[in-house]
């Protein structure tokens, strides 16, 4: 179904299964809110005279057998679960199985008129959609979008509400584009994403009950960041910086979701992670700090307004280690003869808040090691020096110094101008040698290591 061309006139599409094989006919100029694959007035079913024959002979023989409403929805349970499993292992193949799944349902409802199989449907659908959306492509990313807007168009033209996508479907959708790639995939999420966005604060503002509005979620917002992230550009940053800006607004404002699609911890240190790649330099990482002081004053703020018309506990994002972490690595990446001294300020504030009882901003390891890269990229000349203390500061608040550690402070030697500072690596690759060589599995050198101790040597 994967490999429909879409838009270059008509296409036929073949979806085999184990006893008929399918065309779907898509017209040129379609509809993008119409799959024909799924609608029962372009589903041929083009089978010989002999499997025809064979057809209807077993459904004369071997009737239907009545089930109970639980009955359907175990089936239909089964039906989704081998998808996923099959999901796991060939994307375009679990496709062609959803589309089956929905076709036999709808051949089973025909048959018996159940209406619990219909009510049941959109879980098959769902599943259908999320299949598309794990192939990867821009083109299965496509149907999985024309997929929604089928679901959308059959329960307002029915009046079956069960049909009515849901978050789900929606997430899977926004997923579908931002793992497609390329520069579409994320511009297609963020385009789909707004979408819901508006018409969640348009159909709120008109009155719709929540259970008819398809409500964006944090998940498929991070996924937009995440995929813009990714870039490692200033255009990327700055969308993953307007994306979280439109979830702040919508969680303040009464339309829109609110609290569906709050932003996360991730969704703040994904942000600051893209400005540190997508722009190195110190305003980046001003920014970052900036973004990480505005969380921790609007965290203060909800809870001192919590419990007297604030905002629910859940709701408060409070910035945690993993935030600070992105900050102290945009001063890390700007390479500014400060950023060591700043993100050195960061760490106490970290171990500060810690002893006051904050688990959330307890400094780990990779906490420390950012703060040495800081000063082994600073290039001040005293920057070696620093690095190596805080190497000990870590070692003495018992976090484990690994292979990766003691290289980030070789580096600030092998770049230190100071006397004597190849002689200082080489006594440290010493140092590793004979932990390793005492037990310690975690500081033995490695490749990095020795060259890095061989070219300050070499620059000495």
């Amino acid at each position: 179904l994967g490999s429909a061309l879409i838009g270059r006139g008509i296409s036929f599409v073949r979806v085999h299964s184990p006893s008929r094989c399918h065309h779907i006919r898509i017209l040129e100029n379609q509809s993008p809110r119409c799959l024909s694959a799924i609608d029962d007035s372009t589903y041929h079913s083009d089978p010989s005279a002999d499997d025809e024959d064979h057809y209807h002979a077993s459904v004369t023989a071997n009737p239907v057998k009545p089930r109970t409403e639980r009955g359907i929805r175990s089936l239909t349970y089964v039906m989704v679960k081998d998808v996923e499993e099959l999901m796991k292992r060939n994307a375009s193949a679990a496709s062609e199985m959803a589309l089956d799944n929905i076709h036999r349902l709808k051949r089973l409802h025909n048959e018996t008129g159940n209406e619990a199989y219909r009510s049941s449907a959109k879980p098959l659908y769902n599943s259908l959609v999320r299949a598309f959306a794990k192939s990867g492509t821009p083109e299965n990313a496509h149907l999985a979008e024309m997929t929604y807007y089928e679901m959308k168009l059959k329960a307002e033209t029915t009046g079956d509400e069960h049909l009515l996508p849901d978050a789900t479907t929606a997430c899977a959708v926004v997923d579908g584009y931002a793992r497609s790639g390329g520069k579409s995939g994320p511009l297609n999420a963020e385009r789909f994403l707004f979408k819901l966005m508006d018409d969640a604060e348009a159909a709120t503002k008109a009155g719709v009950s929540q259970e008819q509005i398809v409500l964006p979620t944090s998940a498929s917002a991070n996924g937009v960041i995440k995929a813009w992230a990714g870039r490692n550009s200033r255009e990327g940053a700055a969308r993953a910086q307007g994306i979280l800006d439109r979830m702040e607004y919508l969680q303040s404002s009464a339309e829109g979701g609110g609290r569906s699609i709050c932003p996360t911890a991730y969704s703040y240190a994904t942000v600051i992670s893209a400005w540190n790649h997508g722009d190195r330099g110190i305003e980046a990482a001003e920014r970052g700090e900036a973004i990480l002081e505005t969380l921790i004053k609007v965290s203060s703020q909800a809870e001192t307004t919590q419990g007297s018309g604030g905002r629910f506990e859940q709701d408060i994002v409070r910035p945690n280690t993993v935030v600070w972490n992105s900050v102290i690595d945009g001063y890390a990446n700007s390479r500014h003869p400060t950023a060591g001294t700043r993100a050195l300020g960061l760490l106490k504030r970290m171990q500060q808040l810690s002893n006051d009882g904050n688990a959330e901003v307890a400094p780990d390891a990779v906490t420390y090691r950012s703060v040495i890269n800081a000063f082994a990229n600073s290039g001040h000349i005293n920057a070696a020096k620093s690095a190596e203390r805080v190497m000990d500061m870590a070692a003495t608040e018992g976090i484990t110094i690994d292979t990766r550690t003691y290289n980030t402070v070789l580096k600030a030697w092998s770049c230190c101008s100071l006397p004597g500072s190849a002689s200082r690596a080489n006594e440290i690759l010493k140092s590793m040698i004979d932990a390793h060589n005492a037990g310690n599995e975690d500081v033995g050198p490695d490749v990095y290591s020795w060259s890095t101790v061989a070219s300050s040597f070499a620059k000495s």
